[in-house]
């Protein structure tokens, strides 16, 4: 209930604005109605929104957008999370990733999986956060990336008994037990839930969730 009731906070609030902040000064503009994902920090919701990142602090009432003007390469993001060293992901239809850190205002681009080559769909469809581990899910793959490393890990774009040459799209994440989980599709024979031990990422099919294919 305190989400959605947020919700119609940011609806209401981002559903009008101004294309110019004050005399001499012009200030981007974009509509952040579509709300994507939404992850919370403490007191401080942050949203996904096809107009950029948005935030609101429960404590104060306080409100930020960051939007091109801030440093977004892409503000048709998809996907919102935070890590464990407080930096906040926002992903983009494009691909594109922006580490945000609250303590500096700064905002730095992640391009990797922009320039992964083969796919031209990377939309980010969510961003799960573990510890040292970010699981980046997108339509072509799972993506891990290490944050005591600065960088990428594995990249999975073939899951087991689904063919090879099936386009897999990957939804959601989790760790658990050591294990990655992630719900996987290729939008022809079903979808499934596929499973990999962080120690040995080998991501195997465990079962069909739902669809057509067979248990």
């Amino acid at each position: 209930m305190k989400t959605r009731g947020w919700r119609i906070i940011v609806l209401s609030i981002l559903g009008t604005g101004a294309l110019y902040g004050g005399t001499g000064t012009w200030e981007n503009f974009t509509s952040m109605k579509d709300v994507k994902g939404v992850a919370r920090s403490g007191q401080s919701y942050w949203a996904a929104t096809s107009g950029g990142l948005f935030r609101w602090d429960e404590g104060t009432d306080s409100y930020l957008k960051l939007t091109n003007a801030e440093g977004l390469l892409s503000t048709d993001l998809t996907a919102v999370g935070i890590d464990r060293n407080g930096d906040v992901w926002g992903c983009a239809s494009t691909g594109m990733i922006h580490l945000y850190t609250p303590s500096t205002g700064f905002v730095r681009t992640i391009s990797n999986i922009v320039e992964f080559p083969g796919p031209t769909d990377k939309t980010i469809n969510a961003v799960i956060t573990a510890g040292d581990t970010v699981l980046l899910c997108s339509d072509f793959g799972l993506s891990v990336y290490r944050l005591g490393r600065g960088e990428f890990g594995d990249t999975f774009t073939s899951f087991g008994a689904i063919p090879g040459n099936n386009r897999v799209a990957v939804y959601s994440a989790v760790i658990s037990g050591g294990r990655i989980w992630a719900a996987v599709s290729d939008g022809i024979t079903g979808n499934y839930v596929v499973s990999a031990s962080l120690a040995s990422p080998n991501l195997l099919d465990r079962r069909a969730a739902i669809g057509n294919a067979d248990q």
